[in-house]
């Protein structure tokens, strides 16, 4: 039991979370992580199936693809009122600027494996397909 340590941890002075960790000599040996519930060994979650890292994935490019999309609604248009899809590439490059360094979810990521600028890519190509489909519908696809 003296080797089990509790810390309330911070990200740049954000909400504290309580963490227990196991030491060796003030050395971190390993870490339960609250939002999981697994232990962590190098930072680096050994314990997460393939589906639980595919599922947190998909989480993760989802919910960047929500964050930008609205950036872009709220500081530019929708973006059905985009004319070209070349008229989309400085609003994306704004919007993915803002989450590029986003700390929560790139430790996230590196608890899971995860490379983050491969999903925040992958959220960007879900905002230009989305763009193409808006695009490309025409009155043939009305079913009258």
């Amino acid at each position: 039991m003296d080797d089990f340590y509790y810390a309330e941890v911070s990200i740049n002075n954000g909400d504290y979370v309580p963490c227990l960790m196991l030491a060796n000599k003030q050395k971190v040996v390993h870490s339960f992580d609250v939002e999981a519930d697994h232990p962590v060994s190098n930072g680096v979650n050994t314990d997460y199936t393939g589906e639980e890292i595919l599922k947190k994935q998909i989480e993760i490019r989802n919910r960047l693809y929500f964050l930008m999309k609205n950036f872009i609604q709220t500081e530019y248009c929708e973006l059905k009122d985009f004319q070209e899809l070349e008229d989309l590439t400085s609003p994306i490059a704004n919007a993915r600027s803002c989450y590029v360094d986003n700390e929560s979810m790139i430790d996230i990521c590196k608890k899971y494996g995860l490379d983050y600028a491969n999903i925040l890519d992958n959220a960007v190509s879900l905002i230009v397909e989305e763009y193409i489909s808006i695009k490309s519908k025409t009155d043939d696809d009305l079913p009258f």
